[in-house]
């Protein structure tokens, strides 16, 4: 698979020392009380920036932390006792400070300043001044047109690091999956999710649809949903229902007046609320995977943050006794996996999120066509 951007491989790396790097990480981590409850992405990163300090660069790391109030300085403590890292804070402090071979220090949040957002010329050429390369291994943050990620390869030679690259290969596999396939799909994500099931419908040989996506296509399939999230704006599912290669929930957990109880989807009452698919949407899947070439995952299939977690939890386990290519995707999806333990049973599990998504649909990303542009720009030499 030919890869049509730079990326940080041996050649590279042997020029690097001594030299300025800026590295776009994805640090955008859960936080509550000052507590970091998951630093899975942190730790992808850490190892990028192992290598570049084995290479002896100097290492400028930028990222964000949610919208624009919280603070990165309890995330670069963090990565401080997985590598040494120092802390700069803001922009103009950089010119206070001399960053040394093998030594890697980070700046605040970079939406703290709202030429971010809105890449912002000025701010990149000013961050990229003094700096000899921008290395983007944050791929989940990609499809955002941010100066962090569109913005500084215009400046600077530009290429993808590890991360970056696995996420990009790995995710091209679903483009075109071998065959027999399978597509599972849940979550409630209406306006992003559908387009990718219409995309999708004609390369994969069975689609399996939970959570509130499956809700509208239960419905115009003739079957209760009561009071159940749905989606109302058409996107011609009407017709998308009646393929065959799609495969509804059998049975359902349903919340209503008399409490939680499993029912066939035909028995769903009027004030009930369908929460989770039942064991025969697993066992139905259990029994179609034998043959089974590749199988991509994303979207949890119930509300399983509110304890309807069986049937998620379910196909998760009947995934990892498959012997299919696993690919699975979405922030809920893979918090689930690493809960259960099974994440390792996965052959690919992406960390991008949304940007998993819009490269799924639009087979490329901003960040993408920032690095390829950057390359034709410069050579790296």
């Amino acid at each position: 698979m030919q890869i049509p951007f730079a990326v940080l491989d041996d050649k590279i790396l042997k020029q690097l020392s001594g030299r300025l790097i800026i590295v776009r990480l994805d640090l955008n981590l859960p936080i509550m009380g000052g507590k970091i409850l998951d630093d899975y992405r942190l730790r992808l990163g850490v190892e990028t920036i192992k290598k570049l300090k084995k290479a002896r660069a100097r290492i400028l790391i930028i990222a964000h932390l949610g919208d624009d109030k919280a603070s990165l300085k309890s995330v670069c403590q963090k990565l401080n006792r997985l590598t040494a890292c120092n802390w700069v804070g803001s922009i103009e402090n950089l010119k206070k400070i001399d960053i040394k071979p093998r030594q890697a220090v980070m700046l605040e949040n970079l939406r703290y300043n709202p030429g971010e957002k809105k890449n912002n010329k000025s701010l990149a050429k000013t961050l990229a001044s003094g700096a000899d390369y921008f290395l983007n291994d944050a791929f989940s943050v990609s499809h955002r047109r941010h100066m962090s990620i569109v913005g500084l390869p215009e400046f600077l030679p530009s290429l993808a690091g590890p991360v970056f690259v696995s996420e990009y290969q790995n995710l091209r596999q679903a483009l075109k999956p071998k065959r027999p396939s399978i597509l599972i799909l849940g979550g409630a994500k209406f306006g992003t999710k559908l387009p990718l099931l219409k995309k999708f419908i004609d390369r994969f040989d069975q689609i399996y649809i939970g959570g509130a996506l499956a809700n509208p296509l239960l419905a115009f399939r003739g079957f209760p949903i009561g009071r159940s999230l749905s989606d109302n704006s058409g996107h011609g599912l009407k017709v998308l229902a009646q393929n065959q290669k799609l495969i509804l929930p059998i049975d359902v957990w349903v919340d209503g007046p008399s409490g939680r109880r499993l029912c066939s989807v035909s028995q769903v009452g009027a004030k009930e609320t369908i929460k989770d698919v039942g064991p025969q949407f697993v066992k139905e899947l259990d029994e179609n995977l034998s043959t089974v070439e590749f199988v991509l995952w994303n979207g949890p299939l119930g509300d399983y943050e509110n304890n309807f977690d069986g049937g998620t939890l379910g196909v998760a386990k009947v995934l990892a006794q498959s012997q299919a290519y696993l690919l699975a995707g979405g922030g809920d999806t893979v918090a689930v996996l690493r809960t259960a333990k099974i994440a390792e049973q996965f052959d690919f599990i992406s960390s991008a999120g949304g940007a998993m998504l819009d490269f799924l649909l639009n087979e490329t990303l901003p960040g993408i066509e920032a690095l390829k542009k950057s390359k034709r720009k410069f050579k790296l030499t």
